[in-house]
Order: structure tokens, then C-alpha cells, then sequence
């Protein structure tokens, strides 16, 4: 029996509406917009979150109504040099960095958060995405803060390089951070203003780091192997065998062999496969310590079986040279090449679950920009998420896939699953998403759905869908279902009231 509820979709538009939340989602934009007017509107997990682009002369609480679409699409357009990340407990020293980035000519976007009653909040997200670099400001208040987590973890995922500074010790910081930011940052150097007669100093670390970032950025290949790997080089990891003194609490800091000069596969195997079983006893060897320090004993399990195994090596019992390569991309012979690349693989994972999540403040930039960062192992997560408990997380998965250009039949097939799905949200969501993919092998699945389906939204959603799709398959299904629609139209209004289908 399908599931009713009170939630509304506007199928003329493709887009998802839920009574709830009083917003849509938009397939094709991915805009979130009121559902009594074409305000734009973000919602942020602390409600207390405005926006403020230091460069410019109008925080948004300021502009008449009439401007913010305005403002919203300037901040769409417009790149930063530096998204500062941060909680509102240290805005004393956001304000000083911010005054530097601005004498050194770096134009730079932060939150205020002094406003409670603004009445639209600007996109973060576009922000974030816009941005070159990220700056997160790490205390003790910054990692308790979940719109925080949700900011790096976007950051992350649209492959921006990250600085992070700390305002603490890296042990003050390190041993509460939650498993999302420890994936994100423990890897990366970090810059530390713990004491004030070294600021200046500091700064100029900083400045280095992010000039050093813009200029990779300016130079890399689009179509390049590896973007992230262009930005976070393995040199800037922790366990990285020669660390960056300067950027570097070292006092926290694990090295790995230092003398070692022979990749993994070559200090372990003198062959050209191994078993799965000892390529996992020979990557335990190298590197149980940092997942002892990293991980919990379940999330170990985690990295192993469904990081390493699953999604690095497609579940194969035997594990080939030329594999172990391919994931390694450039550089592949490096000591720690692997490792590095394993640990990028693992943070991308758990940050995109960390994003698409329902109490994601970043949720919906992420799925309106999912076309520029469009990585395997995204799309893997999402496709996962079309299996969570939440049909909600359902619905946002399926329109996010989508939002991707996955057509793989793999895909296509857990998207035509959906469209049986008990919840009619994720029905309606599997139908667009079929739709704007133009899955040509759905139609009969969609076709069944148009004729079928209890709820009319879903029938809507589904005809649209076919529209889409188009062809002669599509096209003849609409025909001759109109056709018969239309002669019971027909054959009802001879009939006598009381006989009426």
C-alpha cells in the first residue's frame, strides 16, 4: 500500500515541494525557493548565520526586498579568493585576518553573525563554491558547530584547498573533533596563532599558502587526472614522510618511515597481483597506527572493507599491480602515494554523506553544483543514498544523481527501483530524475507510473519525465494513453450521473 501524506509537488515546474519545509527542489536548478512566493530562501542550522562580503558596501539585511535576487546572483557570479570559515566566539580574530587579506588586495567572503532577524540568508554554499581557497578558523567552539562541519565537508568535496589555522594546539583541538573533520583536516598542515607575538608571522604563513593555492589553481588543466590531487599534495599530509616545519604542529604529528623510498606495492609484494587478504595484512602493517589515532575500531572495518575493498578495489579477491597504479594516478611510486590517496578516498566518502544529509545547511549548493565536481566516488555515495532509511535522503539522492549526467545502467536500474518505492516523494523525485537523464530503458517503468500511480503529483511527475525522454516509444505511450483517456472522457458524459466511472 503506498504511503499518503500532506507533502505538495509542483510537477509543472520539476520540482519537489514538502509542506514541511514550504520550499522546493528544482531538478534542473536545484534553486530552493518559497512556496508562496520566488523568495529565495537558505536555511541555516543555527538561524543566526548572514552574510557579508568584505568588499562589498551593503550587507544583504540591508537591501530592500526588490535587491536580494540581485545580491544572490552576484554572489553566484562572483569568485573569492578566500571563503573564511568560522564560529561566532572568534570574530575578534576573523576581523584582523580579514583586515590582512585586505591590505594584501585578496577579496574574501564570511558570515556575520551579530544579526538575528535578517529575513534572507545568502547562499553559503555558492560561496564556498566560488571561492579558491577556504580558510576554516578551528577552536574548540568552531568543531562543536555543525553548520561548520557541513561548510568543510562542501569545501572538501568541490575539491577547494583548504588552510586550516587554529586558534589552539592541535592535541586541544584533534581530541574532540568529530570523524567527518578528523577525514578532512588532521591530514593537511595546519597554521597555529596559539600565541600572539608570532602573529605576524602567521599571517605571513598564510599569505604564502594562499597565494601558493591561487597560483596551482590558475595554472591547473580543467580535464586534469586528479584536481585534488593538483591542490592537496603529499607533501601537506601528516603522515607524509619530510612535513612542512612552518605550517606543522609537530609535536602531533605521525611520520611515516622516513627513510622509506619504495612505494607500497613494491615494499610488500615482488609480483604483479596479490590477494586481497594480503594486500590488507601488508596495508595493516604499514599503517595501523594512524588508524588507531584516526579511527575507531568500527570505523577501521570501515576503511577496509568498504573503502579500501569496495569502492577502491570493486570487491575483487585479487588485486592487481596495474589496479594498485591506476588508483595512484601521478606519482604512483611515492612511499605514501597510496596511503595519501586512500585518505582523500575515505574524507570525500564521509563528507559527502556529511553534506546530503536532512540537516545539511550546504545540501542544496551541493546539489545545485554536483555537474562540477561530478567524481566517482560522489556518484557512488549518492547511489548508496538511494538505499537510506530516510525516503527523504531518497528523494534529495535520486535528483542529486541526476543532477550528475549518471547514466550507467547500474545507476538507471536503483533509479526504476525507486519508482515503486512506498513514499510517493521519492516516486515522484525517481520520475524527474529518469526524466532529466533521458533514461530511454525506463519508460515502460514510468509509463506504468503515469497510468497507475494513486497519487496524481506522481502521474504528473511521470508524464513529464516521458516528455523528456522523448523517442518513439515515449512519444506512442502518451498517444495512445491520451487517445484512451479521452474516449472514456467521452464515453462517461453519455452515460447517466449514477453510472458515471
Amino acid at each position: 500500500m503506498f504511503q499518503a501524506d500532506t507533502r505538495v509537488v509542483n510537477t509543472k515546474n520539476q520540482s519537489i515541494i514538502s509542506k514541511e519545509t514550504q520550499g522546493s527542489v528544482n531538478v534542473n536548478t536545484g534553486n530552493i525557493k518559497n512556496a508562496h512566493s520566488d523568495k529565495v530562501m537558505i536555511t541555516v542550522n543555527d538561524g543566526k548565520e548572514e552574510p557579508h562580503v568584505a568588499d562589498d558596501s551593503a550587507c544583504i539585511s540591508a537591501l530592500p526586498l526588490g535587491n536580494i535576487h540581485k545580491h544572490r546572483d552576484n554572489i553566484i557570479k562572483n569568485e573569492y579568493d578566500v571563503y573564511i570559515s568560522y564560529s561566532p566566539n572568534d570574530i575578534e580574530f576573523v576581523l584582523s585576518l580579514g583586515e590582512y587579506l585586505q591590505h594584501h588586495c585578496l577579496k574574501f567572503w564570511r558570515l556575520n553573525h551579530d544579526n538575528e532577524n535578517i529575513e534572507c540568508k545568502a547562499d553559503k554554499g555558492q560561496a564556498i563554491v566560488n571561492a579558491k581557497v577556504v580558510i576554516p578558523v578551528l577552536s574548540k567552539s568552531y568543531i562543536r558547530n555543525k553548520a561548520k562541519i557541513d561548510e568543510i565537508s562542501l569545501a572538501y568535496i568541490s575539491n577547494k584547498p583548504i588552510l586550516p589555522v587554529s586558534l589552539q594546539y592541535f592535541k586541544e583541538i584533534n581530541e574532540e573533533m568529530d570523524f567527518a573533520l578528523k577525514l578532512t583536516l588532521s591530514k593537511l598542515n595546519w597554521v597555529f596563532f596559539c600565541k600572539k607575538e608570532k602573529y605576524d608571522e602567521r599571517y605571513s604563513t598564510v599569505l604564502e599558502g594562499i597565494t601558493r593555492e591561487i597560483e596551482k589553481i590558475n595554472k591547473v588543466n580543467e580535464n586534469s587526472e586528479n584536481r585534488r590531487g593538483s591542490y592537496i599534495e603529499d607533501e601537506q599530509c601528516i603522515y607524509n614522510e619530510t612535513p612542512l616545519q612552518s605550517l606543522s604542529d609537530n609535536n602531533n604529528v605521525i611520520k611515516l618511515n622516513p627513510d622509506t623510498t619504495i612505494n607500497f606495492w613494491d615494499r610488500h609484494f615482488q609480483k604483479q597481483e596479490t590477494t586481497w587478504l594480503e594486500f590488507r595484512e601488508a596495508f595493516l602493517e604499514d599503517y595501523q597506527h594512524i588508524l588507531k589515532r584516526d579511527y575507531s575500531d568500527d570505523r577501521q572495518e570501515w576503511l577496509l572493507h568498504r573503502v579500501l575493498w569496495k569502492d577502491i578495489f570493486n570487491k575483487k579477491d585479487i588485486i592487481a599491480k596495474d589496479e594498485f597504479i591506476k588508483f595512484c594516478g601521478k606519482n604512483w611510486s611515492k612511499p605514501h602515494k597510496f596511503m595519501h590517496n586512500v585518505s582523500n578516498q575515505a574524507a570525500s566518502r564521509q563528507a559527502i554523506y556529511e553534506i546530503f544529509n536532512m540537516e545539511s545547511t550546504v545540501r542544496m549548493a551541493a546539489v545545485e553544483n554536483l555537474g562540477k565536481y561530478q567524481t566517482p566516488i560522489v556518484i557512488s555515495v549518492l547511489a548508496d543514498l538511494l538505499d537510506n532509511t530516510d525516503p527523504n535522503i531518497r528523494a534529495i539522492a535520486s535528483i542529486a544523481l541526476a543532477r550528475t549526467g549518471a547514466k550507467d545502467k547500474k545507476y538507471i536500474d536503483k533509479l526504476i527501483l525507486l519508482l515503486q518505492d512506498e513514499d510517493r516523494l521519492v516516486r515522484e523525485s525517481a520520475c524527474l530524475s529518469l526524466g532529466h537523464i533521458k533514461a530511454d530503458s525506463s519508460v515502460a517503468d514510468i509509463l506504468n507510473r503515469w497510468r497507475n500511480d494513486p497519487i496524481s503529483h506522481v502521474r504528473e511527475a511521470a508524464l513529464i519525465a516521458l516528455e523528456e525522454i522523448g523517442g518513439e516509444e515515449a512519444n506512442e505511450a502518451i498517444r495512445v494513453t491520451k487517445l484512451l483517456t479521452g474516449e472514456m472522457n467521452e464515453l462517461n458524459s453519455y452515460l447517466p450521473v449514477e453510472n458515471i466511472l
